[in-house]
């Protein structure tokens, strides 16, 4: 069983309770409490929405120390009638609101990180088929502020395209590669997989660019929480 630091002790203080109240609320020792706070003990899932129910939160506030992260992207791989791969983009970029709903992580992440998460069909065949229900992390300022962000520079990023271009064989205005900067403000796209005799599309004007600056394969199995649209945490 993995034991994952909490955010028990936070939340409490947050609702203004002390701790034998809470403790008493729950049904426990204050004791037992603190063995959950100093993670002695791991909490269970009915621990956490116990918990949750007492101090006014969700139960994932309770459970993860770190803010939950944005998704403003979703991708969904599927194959076409000739075999070939089509991406189906959907990016949420309002900062108000989040239709796509949050991803609590359990590794250490930076203020202002977003995800992109990642689906394909049950019969899907071709390159990232193992990106099913993956996750990337990626720097939030440059879509929020609209600019490239120089640590894309040969770096695998996501990019937003001034005008709709066919990648892959599909309408986009979004997409993932490599970028190069060219002169004049364009800028050079190296996808990372081969689909339609072009990987390199070059001259290209962008709105934004920002850095994938990690992939999660498996979720499941490294403890990432997801919660829908939720207006304030």
């Amino acid at each position: 069983m993995i034991v994952m630091n909490n955010n028990l002790d936070k939340m409490i203080r947050a609702a203004g309770l002390q701790k034998k109240v809470v403790a008493e609320r729950k049904g426990v020792t204050p004791e037992t409490l603190s063995r959950h706070i100093h993670e002695k003990v791991p909490m269970t899932l009915r621990d956490a929405e116990e918990y949750a129910e007492i101090l006014g939160c969700i139960p994932h506030q309770i459970s993860y120390k770190s803010d939950p992260v944005k998704i403003v992207g979703k991708i969904h791989l599927t194959n076409d009638a000739n075999k070939n791969i089509v991406s189906v983009n959907t990016f949420e970029l309002s900062s108000e609101t989040n239709k796509l709903g949050y991803a609590y992580l359990s590794s250490f992440h930076q203020a202002g990180t977003g995800a992109v998460t990642w689906t394909t069909d049950a019969d899907f065949v071709g390159p990232f088929s193992n990106f099913h229900q993956a996750l990337e992390t990626i720097r939030l300022a440059p879509i929020e502020g609209n600019y490239v962000d120089k640590e894309c520079y040969q770096n695998s990023s996501w990019v937003k395209l001034k005008e709709p271009q066919v990648i892959g064989g599909v309408m986009k205005t979004f997409t993932q590669g490599v970028l190069f900067p060219e002169p004049g403000g364009l800028y050079t796209i190296a996808k990372q997989v081969f689909y339609d005799g072009n990987s390199i599309y070059r001259g290209l004007e962008l709105e934004w660019a920002t850095p994938v600056l990690a992939v999660i394969l498996r979720p499941d199995l490294r403890d990432v929480a997801f919660v829908d649209g939720i207006a304030d945490f």
